[in-house]
């Protein structure tokens, strides 16, 4: 049993983990000329991979058997976020029967704020949205006599904020094998 002050440490440090996960409460302003700034991180191939404005569009390849976790982030520190998603499509190529077969597969993942929020009510500056991606999944999309070949998917993360503003991150390309 830890001493009652480390439980208190330990409270502490899992509140302030919390607020800081969770973004600030703020007042929805009657209008915001800036726009809103997204991030997306991926996660399960090796180290985490930022995608974002200072990346550039970024590509990796995925091993058998990875899960793939992408995580987006999106501020707006004056005017609040309205939404936050992660947009997808994948084509998976199968091999087999008479001709083979490409097969699109879309995805998508949001995290919008209640629809009534509008200016002058009070909203999150900080809003995220993940997608997680099981690669051995994508084989069961070839059936019958296909037999799966490979994958390419491209992801792209969009904030909102409650004046329309918009950001996106540039496109995350995932290839098994």
């Amino acid at each position: 049993m830890y001493p009652r002050h480390y439980s208190f440490i330990l409270s502490c440090f899992g509140l302030c983990a919390l607020v800081l996960l969770s973004g600030c409460q703020l007042t929805v302003p009657a209008a915001d000329p800036t726009p809103p700034s997204v991030g997306m991180t991926v996660f399960g191939l090796g180290d985490p991979v930022p995608v974002n404005s200072d990346t550039g569009p970024v590509t990796r390849s995925a091993p058998a058997g990875a899960e793939v976790v992408l995580l987006a982030t999106g501020t707006d520190t004056d005017g609040g976020v309205k939404d936050i998603r992660i947009n997808g499509a994948a084509t998976v190529n199968c091999s087999g029967g008479e001709f083979g077969q490409a097969i699109s597969v879309h995805y998508i993942a949001n995290n919008p704020e209640d629809p009534e929020i509008g200016p002058g009510d009070t909203a999150s500056d900080r809003r995220f949205t993940n997608l997680t991606l099981q690669v051995d999944d994508f084989k069961n999309f070839c059936t019958g006599d296909l037999t799966f070949d490979s994958v390419t998917a491209g992801f792209v993360a969009t904030v909102e904020n409650f004046h329309g503003g918009t950001a996106s991150t540039p496109a995350f390309t995932l290839n098994h094998p």
